[in-house]
């Protein structure tokens, strides 16, 4: 009884209070309860409860939640039953521009889905910043419809990329870590060489040869890798102009071009995995088309390769339990290495191109620098060089970004309540909360604090250390353009062949070359062009 008077009391209050901004909003009687449903990914779901204990203890509203296994059909299926839904907010995990484009004008509504302006639009508790203000660079811009609306918000921004095993690493006398795709060449070299930088013999503990690398036998996880020298190179804006089918010429509300496709990045960063990955090479494991992403982990952890692609999740996933059976093991996140080729591109050496990324390290982690020069280039041209590696290093892959996100159904009887507990998630209480036992990076300008940092593993700590670096932006796979969730416009066309056994594994058996692979991209988009215009509405 008590807990009901105070929820009533904290409605009550909403205009004068700082949590609760939004009652009356939704039209309809609140509820008793804010019914939640939380989608339960690599993470798991320990951080659920305590955000909502928190949420109740600060506003007096009680939450029910409810928990599904990651499935595109549950929201879908449940989005829609607008008699028979009873859930206020979901924290999602799948795509969801196609399901709001098909949600739209249905049931009296203009969207099935809650437009969020709003909400966006009001201060987090305790900052002097909109939700949109506090959120990471291109957080907010990852939200938009192609016609400009907002129905989501990020709740996690997991880190994907290249993790090495400091172990394996410090066996071969290797104590830098690679900056560039020509150092992390080198370093793979040295241990296909099976030497020590000292010239001794290094196995693992069983006597069997080390690889630099492996990976699942799974084309998603190299992903997480080769679109980033796709954007170290090209750049972000670039890439959306791919994602649009929008040529640099492009008239105003011209039609999608394929022509657009063909980006000189692109093919260099399947260039770059080439020269990694194909085992005429030897740098990958041999084994590596015969794991899944759980095996080759294993392999991973028992020293059998140096690197992995993979994602911040496999802490719950794998390492953790390592630690649990009392294994030794460090294994951490490398910032993603920057082609090569960039400087190339810059008309700029290597070692300049090196020197620039330690500036760009120092300064993005508050520690001092002085500013790089580059031979034949005045102070103007230097900045602008500066500034374009500064934006490739920086540059963080977080794939899953694109499907991490919270939705409000338009038609919930407690929408006031929900934004405020989305308010409440993005504040310091509700994303400490949600570091502590999630260990996933924030989408949101939240800083970890190093106490906080300390009690994590290795693994965790570098990611959020990584991500929390100053300036740093995110790879977002977009799909809020309709030639891209319609038309199924990907980041590799080899994708829409075979998902789990794409163009990786021709590169790896070295049966095409990077400009076949690249070619036969492009040209079977353009060759099925007009059909993925009409798909796309067009």
């Amino acid at each position: 009884k008590m807990k009901k008077i105070m929820k009533r009391l904290a409605l009550a209050l909403c205009a004068t209070t700082g949590m609760a901004l939004f009652a009356g909003c939704g039209g309809s009687k609140e509820t008793e309860a804010l019914q939640i449903n939380w989608t339960i990914g690599g993470y798991g779901r320990a951080y659920c409860q305590p955000l909502m204990d928190a949420f109740t203890a600060k506003t007096g509203i009680e939450c029910e939640p409810t928990y599904d296994d990651n499935s595109s059909s549950t929201i879908t299926s449940k989005i829609g039953s607008v008699k028979r839904n009873t859930i206020d907010l979901f924290f999602t995990q799948v795509p969801l521009f196609s399901n709001i484009a098909a949600q739209a004008n249905k049931n009296g509504y203009d969207n099935l889905y809650l437009e969020l302006s709003d909400l966006y639009d009001t201060k987090v508790p305790g900052k002097d910043a909109t939700l949109k203000e506090y959120l990471k660079d291109g957080m907010y811009e990852a939200q938009l419809t192609d016609d400009g609306k907002v129905y989501t918000v990020p709740w996690i921004a997991p880190m994907d990329g290249l993790v090495y095993n400091k172990k394996v690493l410090d066996s071969f006398g290797i104590t830098d870590i690679p900056r560039t795709t020509d150092e992390f060449e080198s370093v793979l070299k040295q241990i296909k060489s099976g030497l020590s930088v000292s010239g001794e013999p290094v196995t693992t503990e069983n006597g069997e040869k080390v690889s630099g690398l492996i990976s699942a036998n799974n084309s998603a996880y190299w992903a997480f890798v080769w679109p980033t020298w796709w954007a170290q190179y090209e750049g972000m804006d670039n890439v959306r102009n791919y994602f649009m089918a929008k040529t640099a010429d492009a008239a105003e509300n011209s039609l999608p071009d394929w022509n657009a496709l063909k980006q000189e990045g692109k093919l260099v960063s399947i260039e770059e995995l080439d020269r990694f990955i194909n085992k005429n090479n030897g740098y990958m494991h041999p084994d590596s088309l015969n794991r899944d992403h759980l095996f080759s982990q294993i392999d991973f952890l028992d020293g059998k390769a140096a690197f992995i692609p993979t994602g911040d999740w496999m802490e719950n996933e794998s390492t953790k339990a390592y630690r649990e059976e009392g294994k030794d093991i460090d294994v951490r996140f490398m910032k993603t290495p920057v082609t090569s080729r960039l400087a190339v591109k810059l008309n700029i050496t290597e070692a300049e191109l090196r020197a620039a990324i330690d500036y760009v390290d120092a300064t993005s982690e508050g520690k001092t620098g002085t500013a790089p020069t580059y031979a034949g280039k005045d102070a103007v041209a230097a900045e602008k060089i500066t500034a374009e590696i500064s934006a490739a290093r920086l540059l963080v892959s977080s794939s899953q970004a694109a499907l991490d996100r919270a939705v409000i159904p338009a038609y919930s009887n407690n929408i006031s309540a929900a934004k405020e507990f989305l308010l409440f998630y993005a504040s310091d209480e509700g994303q400490k909360i949600m570091a502590q036992y999630s260990g996933a990076a924030s989408p949101f300008r939240y800083e970890v604090s190093q106490e906080l940092l300390n009690g994590f593993t290795t693994f965790t700590r570098s990611a959020l250390e990584i991500c929390g670096r100053s300036g740093v932006g995110y790879w977002i796979d977009d799909m809020k353009y309709p030639i891209r969730y319609k038309a199924n416009l990907l980041i590799t066309y080899w994708n829409s062949i075979n998902y789990q056994r794409g163009f990786e594994e021709v590169l790896y058996n070295g049966s095409k070359t990077p400009k076949q692979v690249y070619d036969t991209d492009w040209g079977s988009y353009r060759d099925c062009w007009d059909r993925m215009l009409s798909q796309a509405g067009y």
